[in-house]
């Protein structure tokens, strides 16, 4: 790690809950730009979008500032691009400093999900999308026990929406599913070595998916697991500029160590979100890398922030350097956006 800034630490947190970042070069020797969401805590009404700006020259992100305010329903995991030479979408449009008026996508196009966009050489652009789909609850009555257990059952679907006129039309393609069951969500597109779209995706199978395209994106295999562990998290991927393939996740502890303790909440409380066997290390970030588009790994760098909860992390290549954003959280109410 070359260096690491803080977007946010004790003090400076708007909301006492911040997740889901992602990170854009705003252009050459213009710095960066980080966005996500923060409210009371995931899903709560007033869950907004916030963004912050990095520039080189100060070595410092600005203030957080409210850009989208949630008008009573909550806001999700927002992604930033920038077009080349253009516009940046958050997907709101400007430059980044000042924002245009939203404007709704479609009907049935829900635009990326977690991750960055991808923009084919021919002008498409392939927004990464997935579902989660709540299918079927169902109430089982607990013998000796008034009331009942109620369990909501979820399918979770991987698309790719294509346009070549951002602001107006799009089409999508899938559902693109694991073809040895489990759900899986959030995907990250790259280019493969012969002009081809794939997909690598998290999933509840304890390894990273990948599914294969054609060169539009637009017919798609099923997806299969990879020689990749990792835990049901957010992850990203990058090619780099000698053609191999980046993937950082967080890694999967060894079954038997539970979930992690991460101090949130005071000495000896566990972070409730990580599994009971074989959980997310949060506190760590893997990386990996592939020589052959995905059909085989080896292991990076480890990145360890100890006694912390590390998670959702974007990544972004530049001419000089790869950039990792991440979501720290070291106890209730002080959360921090990590760029290195």
């Amino acid at each position: 790690v070359a260096a690491q800034f803080y977007i946010m630490g004790p003090g400076r947190c708007p909301k006492p809950s911040h997740h889901a970042s992602t990170i854009v070069q705003l252009g050459p020797g213009r710095g960066f730009m980080a966005a996500w969401f923060g409210g009371q805590t995931e899903g709560f009404p007033d869950a907004s979008i916030y963004t912050s700006v990095f520039q080189a020259s100060e070595q410092q992100w600005s203030s957080p500032v409210q850009v989208v305010a949630s008008v009573g329903e909550a806001l999700w995991n927002p992604v930033l691009f920038k077009m080349p030479g253009g516009a940046l979408y958050l997907f709101f449009k400007d430059d980044g400093l000042t924002w245009g008026p939203p404007k709704l996508f479609p009907e049935g196009i829900l635009g990326p999900i977690k991750n960055k966009p991808l923009l084919l050489a021919d002008g498409t652009l392939l927004a990464p999308s997935s579902v989660e789909t709540p299918t079927k609850t169902t109430a089982n009555l607990v013998s000796g026990l008034t009331g009942a257990k109620v369990t909501t059952e979820e399918v979770w679907e991987n698309w790719v929406e294509a346009t070549r006129d951002i602001e107006h039309s799009w089409t999508n393609y899938g559902p693109i599913k694991n073809r040895l069951g489990g759900r899986t969500i959030q995907p990250s597109l790259f280019v493969d070595a012969v002009g081809n779209v794939r997909m690598l995706a998290r999933s509840s199978t304890r390894h990273v998916v990948m599914a294969r395209s054609d060169s539009l994106g637009q017919n798609w295999t099923e997806a299969l697991d990879t020689t990749v562990p990792a835990p049901n998290s957010g992850m990203d991927a990058v090619k780099l500029a000698d053609g191999r393939l980046l993937l950082v996740h967080n890694p999967l502890a060894p079954r038997g160590m539970g979930a992690l303790d991460v101090g949130m909440g005071g000495p000896g409380r566990r972070y409730r979100g990580a599994l009971d066997v074989g959980g997310p290390q949060r506190g760590m970030l893997s990386i990996a890398l592939s020589p052959d588009d995905g059909e085989t790994w080896y292991n990076g760098p480890m990145l360890e922030f100890p006694g912390t909860l590390t998670v959702y992390p974007p990544a972004k290549l530049t001419s000089k350097a790869l950039h990792l954003g991440m979501v720290q959280r070291r106890r209730v109410g002080d959360t921090g956006f990590l760029l290195c």
